[in-house]
């Protein structure tokens, strides 16, 4: 995600991206703030389950999808999770 500001009135918006190491990081350390936890993923995982037992295998397919492309954006907090 981005947020904007407004520097100068005659200069158009400035962009900045928003970091979930900002005390540490800066510029190329920084790590992007992303809002996905693994209990997110494991109840969007149980919704799966349940598409799939109900019949609806098209829509399974869909949120599966959507989670395995969610995977690489996890942020956990030790290897074991």
């Amino acid at each position: 995600s981005r947020a904007t500001y407004e520097g100068l009135p005659s200069a158009g918006p400035n962009f900045v991206y928003r970091l979930r190491n900002w005390q540490d990081g800066g510029g190329r350390s920084g790590l992007p703030a992303v809002n996905l936890q693994l209990s997110d993923l494991a109840t969007r995982l149980q919704t799966c389950y349940h598409l799939t037992t109900s019949g609806k295998f098209n829509e399974a397919v869909e949120k599966l999808r959507q989670l395995l492309l969610s995977v690489p954006l996890l942020i956990v907090d030790s290897k074991q999770e």
